[in-house]
């Protein structure tokens, strides 16, 4: 199925056709193996950023072991982070770039909040909502 024949909110895009600092956050993901990783598009329906990157780890420690490298992989490219929140804790770490916001998740907390259903009205750019967790 190509994505034109998606509804709007089941659209993926390849990281490639992202802003620089969401293909390299995308790319940190995969190359730390961030579990369902999920971009979605909230310009036509919030205010307070553009985006959100959803992702799962397998662990606590695998989760800070994602947002270390998507911290360090945006601040190679000058981008730093405004705020860092649940880090110590590491079952939910949000990570605030101001025009975009990155969850990392353990599973279970990912599956308990399940922001995908949140923010269903959001177009997916990258990902499938349906294989987060539910």
């Amino acid at each position: 199925m190509s994505n034109d024949s998606l509804p709007p909110g089941e659209r993926s895009e390849s990281p490639e056709n992202l802003p620089a600092d969401l293909t390299a956050a995308v790319t940190a993901i995969e190359d730390h193996k961030g579990e369902d990783p999920l971009v979605l598009d909230l310009r036509e329906i919030a205010s307070f950023t553009d985006y959100i990157i959803m992702c799962s780890g397998g662990s606590e420690r695998h989760v800070q072991a994602v947002v270390d490298a998507i911290v360090e992989e945006l601040r190679e490219q000058g981008v730093k982070p405004l705020h860092i929140e649940g880090y110590e804790q590491g079952n939910w770490v949000l990570v605030d770039y101001v025009d975009f916001l990155v969850n990392v998740f353990t599973r279970e907390t990912r599956d308990f909040y399940h922001l995908e259903r949140v923010w269903r009205d959001a177009p997916v750019l990258v990902g499938n909502r349906e294989s987060a967790p539910a």
